[in-house]
């Protein structure tokens, strides 16, 4: 292997508020470190090793793992994503910055361990959803949680037949994802969706229209959203279900808009203009 590739960090959090500490949850990151001081995970100095094996062994008792999150391994491809279904318990996955995975692959293939209910793919390039065989994951019915945020090139069709895999998604965040807009989130259709953050995204008023489908929609985050209007806002009257918005820094909101969700939005809670220069402060 390369000598350039990375070391990591490791450290383990407890699940709980207990003081006792918790094997179920380990961190991974890029930083130059050795893992030594963690002998119930094992000691391994190159993500390497881990990353292209076909086995978790190097890790201790890896069934019990509950929590994985890897940051800035740029060692990680697939044959270590697809060595990950071996932990047979494994809940929450985070791969931030993993620049050798793409993640509409990763889906896309089927690599991901089943039993997944929180999935986390930040900073990767998106890469080609239909890619070689296309299965729907073993985890699509599991899966109540999704992130990709900050994702690089991510065309709007395949950013769509990657979220059409996942009908039970409580939690969606498409977050600073600029290439992601209006048509990336047509006709999907996401009926126990609670809380959707599309914040530095190219979403517009038309956007908004879509998001009407969703019967239980609470939380919603538009924040940094410059294509969303103070018309798009007039149509928000019709979410029954929306308590907290977040429209803070967006260039096109007036007075005039946060005036309409604030009277014809019912349910609503909290609303953050913070940033809006068209809004005054009255």
């Amino acid at each position: 292997r390369s000598s350039s590739s990375k070391l990591l960090s490791a450290a383990v959090q407890p699940l709980s508020t207990s003081s006792s500490r918790s094997n179920s949850s380990l961190n991974l990151s890029a930083r130059p470190a050795s893992l030594s001081s963690l002998p119930s995970f094992g000691s391994f100095s190159r993500y390497d090793h881990l990353a292209t094996s076909t086995s978790a062994q190097h890790l201790h008792q890896p069934q019990h793992l509950v929590v994985l999150k890897l940051h800035g391994c740029c060692s990680m491809g697939y044959r270590g994503v697809a060595a990950l279904r071996q932990l047979k318990h494994l809940q929450t996955l985070v791969l931030d910055n993993c620049k050798e995975v793409q993640a509409a692959e990763a889906i896309s293939q089927d690599l991901l361990p089943p039993q997944l209910v929180s999935l986390t793919l930040r900073g990767l390039p998106f890469g080609n959803a239909f890619s070689g065989c296309v299965n729907i994951p073993a985890c699509a019915g599991a899966l109540t949680r999704l992130e990709l945020a900050s994702l690089d090139a991510a065309h709007s069709g395949q950013l769509r037949r990657v979220l059409s895999f996942f009908p039970n998604l409580q939690e969606l965040s498409l977050a600073g994802s600029p290439d992601v807009s209006d048509a990336a989130l047509k006709k999907l259709a996401f009926p126990k969706l609670q809380l959707l953050n599309l914040s530095s995204t190219r979403v517009t008023d038309q956007a908004i229209e879509q998001l009407m489908r969703l019967p239980v929609l609470r939380m919603l985050n538009l924040r940094g959203c410059n294509l969303v209007t103070d018309a798009g806002l007039l149509i928000f009257e019709l979410c029954h279900s929306l308590q907290e918005l977040d429209l803070s820094e967006c260039a096109c909101v007036s007075d005039r808009g946060v005036h309409a969700v604030m009277q014809g939005v019912r349910s609503l809670v909290s609303l953050n203009v913070v940033g809006c220069k068209a809004v005054s402060r009255e």
